[in-house]
């Protein structure tokens, strides 16, 4: 994702295509909001002058920009770079369970009357609208 042997700066645009291509889904800039808004330290990301003008356009419109880095690494014994990124992914998918798993408890709430508690819960309730449950709530980005 971080092309690190480059001499390109990590901004949103350069990015972008490189995920596209990657997941084979679009990524836009409410996306990386909604993904900060789950884990808002997972990076860092600032505003940046746009660095080239819109595509295909010589005196077009500027397009903000994000200079999106990851934050300084934790102290503590370096592990490789693919632990790193193996890390990483399943403490997003920790937090991405944890955001559905509120609105599941406030489901099971209204909808069965027995009381389980949260700790023996072991999957969501059958009748429980997993692919309806709301996305995180976008941050405003720099």
């Amino acid at each position: 994702f971080f092309n690190s042997k480059r001499a390109e700066q990590p901004i949103f645009s350069l990015l972008r295509p490189q995920l596209e291509r990657a997941t084979g889904r679009a990524f836009t800039p409410e996306m990386l909001a909604a993904m900060l808004a789950v884990w808002p330290g997972a990076y860092e990301v600032r505003a940046a002058w746009p660095l080239r003008r819109a595509k295909g356009a010589a005196a077009g419109p500027e397009r903000q920009e994000w200079l999106i880095t990851w934050p300084p690494a934790e102290t503590g014994p370096r592990t490789g770079r693919m632990d790193a990124h193996a890390a990483r992914r399943a403490e997003m998918h920790e937090r991405l369970v944890r955001h559905v798993a509120t609105f599941h408890a406030e489901w099971l709430s209204e909808h069965a009357p027995e009381s389980v508690p949260p700790a023996a819960l072991a999957a969501w309730h059958p009748r429980f609208p997993v692919e309806d449950t709301p996305g995180p709530v976008p941050i405003t980005l720099p």
